[in-house]
């Protein structure tokens, strides 16, 4: 068989190739009834052969609601056939249903971002310039950002879009109210002897001859062992003793992803004989398209997402990112799967 040959077939089958699942349009039965009854968002989608995930309409807008409430309706009587990740939903949400939640009317199944006030941030050269500054000082803020480096964060920064700025600046509050809450843990919190040992090891192994850095030494020996200055003071003038307890270890929360670890994302699952594991997965650096439907596409079939069960693999994890979009703090307009 030649090249032309092989080429030919694989167009023929694109759509076993870029999809989980074959991604179609919906199909009218016109033996149950006529086209007349559809609204006209349905025949812009039969007509143009889009799948409902494509939508027409704004997520989140009445339209869009009504239009998968009509699908769901005309589904169950048989009308409309559906395929791929519109007969997902179909079958498996309750997208374009309503329910009362603390006195107010919820779509159910649709993923809302929270109303954020619009502020002001400063994109400028001079901006970059004092983020460049922050994260330079201080080297748990790069991992927080997920960069294995200083250099990997400048070409970041250089390469970036308006976008990637704003993320940043979100992720550099979240680290912010992160380590508030934990200082603010540290008030109360207890050490033995051998942790305030190795927090004077710590503090002595920073060269005598280099007298510069050594204040940011010191904030960074408190993030280590999660103390405030006032704690490192009293550690080395000798008044912090062996306290009575160590603080109790908490369970972390099972299921739920969240920024930050070795990669972009992490996430805490059981594995099998009730051991709790610790999965992380997406790559640092890259922005998740999860708005773009043929980037979607091209994922679920490079990573053979239909494929993935193991809830212990990131890989599981990484082709259900959609999912978990608000979590994760993602700013998405897609409510089905890749």
């Amino acid at each position: 068989m030649n090249l032309k040959q092989l080429v030919k077939e694989a167009l023929e089958n694109r759509d076993c190739c870029t999809a989980t699942k074959p991604t179609k349009a919906p199909i009218l039965n016109e033996s149950l009834a006529p086209r007349e009854i559809l609204s006209e968002g349905l025949k812009y989608h039969i007509d143009n052969n889009k799948p409902l995930t494509e939508h027409v309409y704004r997520a989140g807008s009445t339209a869009y609601f009504h239009l998968w409430a009509e699908a769901r309706a005309l589904y169950s009587r048989g009308i409309l056939d559906f395929y791929g990740d519109d007969l997902d939903i179909l079958t498996e949400t309750h997208l374009g249903e309503f329910s009362i939640y603390e006195g107010k009317k919820v779509p159910l199944d649709f993923i809302m971002e929270e109303e954020v006030p619009v502020r002001e941030i400063n994109l400028s050269g001079e901006g970059v310039k004092n983020i460049v500054k922050r994260v330079f000082n201080d080297s748990k803020l790069l991992d927080f950002l997920n960069f294995s480096n200083f250099r990997d964060f400048l070409a970041f920064i250089k390469t970036g879009d308006l976008d990637d700025y704003y993320d940043i600046i979100d992720d550099i509050e979240k680290y912010d109210q992160q380590l508030a809450e934990i200082l603010n843990e540290a008030k109360n919190t207890s050490l033995d002897d051998d942790t305030i040992k190795q927090i004077k090891d710590d503090i002595k192994s920073f060269p005598k001859y280099q007298k510069r850095g050594f204040e940011s030494f010191k904030k960074e020996v408190c993030k280590r062992y999660k103390i405030t200055p006032k704690q490192l003071e009293d550690i080395l003038s000798g008044e912090l003793t062996e306290a009575k307890s160590k603080p109790k270890k908490k369970n972390p929360p099972i299921g739920k992803p969240m920024r930050g670890g070795s990669k972009k994302f992490y996430v805490y699952v059981k594995a099998p004989g009730g051991k709790i594991k610790k999965v992380s997965f997406g790559q640092a650096g890259m922005s998740a398209k999860i708005n773009n439907p043929e980037a979607r596409r091209a994922f679920a079939a490079r990573h053979d997402c239909k494929n993935k069960k193991d809830r212990t693999k990131a890989s599981y994890w990484s082709c259900r990112l959609p999912r978990y979009a608000k979590l994760l703090g993602l700013k998405s307009n897609f409510s089905g799967f890749w």
